[in-house]
């Protein structure tokens, strides 16, 4: 066991200072701050866009296959994320690191090195020095850790903990085949009205004869129910606006509800559709399928409950990205500190139904998907938590790598 320097294994390049009239709607997609999520997820959905070309000395802030990236600014200084296989030019922006290893056999090895707990702490105590937490190249590049210095042992180690990463990954394409397959549907049915049997249903009025809009307040309760503290239980779990993002949950917080922020009061329960109402246009989301009794979630939630089976069609209606573009429009022009919605103006949007029994018939359908979605999410979240136990005895040493493994 030895201390390791991360500059000693690694390059450390901070990303390209992308002056702000050279973000356009189309170009080569930047990655900003707000693209690493809290669960190692780099959001590749949602860029600006670079304009111009991407020159030669531009080069080494695109992104690269397993690079590293890291916060190095604000309240997520040191999240980290990483691609796996990078399809297409994105351009890093200013105050994301780039870590590469010297070596590309230790990329991974870097990465979770840099996904111990140990690099958040120290990025925190480096750069909360001043108003604004901030970190430089240098310094993240004096990160050290206590490691094996054997280079098989650190490639075995990566290498282990790789395997759990891979099925993750496997399991969240998984997910994203199932998702595009109920908004494809959900389309096909409610968008384009290519139903089955649409060839012999006359048009009315825009649409199919016996359709009509229904306003999502007549469709559900929203804020149902918020928990009194007499009757709060002592332990809950927690879902923050900011732990869920079009559908994907990165992190549930484990309380009592004596330390929880009084924020945590709103009560779900199976199908609860959350949609928050702080800046909608970072698409804070969800369907909860089956969620743990004591499970409390934002009051920055609205919270949906359908009145009639029908919470499937509901979630993907608004899903869709003419709800969040209207939220945001609402938002924008709220008189508020930050941009935000009332809840009663998501009530207010409407969406075209047809009678409620094919409604259910369709729910139903589209149930099985989301139940497969939901048993993906659990082995994740399985995977995840055998992969974080792991993670901090191999890299310690405390777990010994057995010599016929390195063989």
């Amino acid at each position: 066991m030895e201390s390791i320097f991360l500059n000693n294994l690694a390059d450390i390049v901070s990303g390209y200072a992308i002056p702000s009239k050279d973000m356009q709607e189309e170009g080569t997609p930047i990655i900003k701050i707000t693209n690493i999520k809290e669960d190692g997820f780099l959001d590749l959905d949602n860029t600006a866009k670079y304009s111009k070309p991407i020159s030669k000395k531009l080069e080494k802030y695109l992104l690269r296959d397993k690079d590293v990236l890291v916060c190095m600014t604000g309240a997520t200084i040191g999240k980290i994320a990483r691609k796996q296989i990078v399809n297409g030019d994105f351009l890093v922006n200013q105050r994301v690191a780039i870590i590469r290893a010297k070596k590309p056999k230790l990329q991974d090895f870097i990465y979770y090195a840099l996904s111990l707990p140990s690099f958040r702490k120290y990025t925190e105590v480096v750069g909360y020095g001043a108003a604004q937490p901030n970190i430089s190249s240098s310094s993240i590049g004096k990160y050290n850790f206590l490691s094996v210095s054997n280079e098989r042992v650190q490639h075995r180690i990566a290498s282990i903990l790789s395997t759990y990463d891979s099925l993750i990954e496997n399991n969240t394409k998984r997910i994203s085949l199932l998702e595009k397959m109920a908004e494809n549907l959900y389309k096909e049915w409610f968008v384009r009205f290519r139903f089955p049997g649409h060839e012999n249903v006359e048009m009315e009025n825009g649409l199919p004869k016996g359709w009509k809009y229904y306003r999502i307040e007549d469709l559900c309760d929203i804020n149902r129910e918020t928990i009194k503290i007499a009757n709060a239980p002592k332990d809950i779990l927690y879902l923050d606006t900011g732990s869920v993002t079009r559908g994907k949950i990165s992190d549930v917080e484990s309380l009592t509800f004596a330390d929880a922020p009084s924020r945590a009061r709103r009560i779900v329960r199976n199908d609860s559709i959350i949609y928050s109402t702080v800046r909608p246009n970072l698409q804070h989301y969800g369907i909860l399928k089956n969620p743990p009794s004591n499970l409390l979630v934002s009051t920055g939630f609205a919270v949906l409950d359908c009145k009639e089976e029908i919470a499937n069609i509901v979630y993907l209606a608004l899903s869709h990205p003419s709800v969040y573009r209207y939220c945001s429009l609402i938002a924008d022009c709220a008189v508020a500190t930050y941009p935000s919605i009332k809840p009663k103006e998501i009530g207010r949007i409407y969406i075209a139904l047809p009678k409620m029994s094919v409604c259910k018939r369709w729910n139903e359908k589209i149930e099985s998907y989301y139940k497969m979605i939901n048993k993906l999410q659990q082995q994740n979240s399985l995977l995840a938590r055998q992969r974080d136990l792991l993670l901090p005895r191999l890299m310690s040493g405390k777990l010994e790598v057995k010599k016929e493994l390195l063989e």
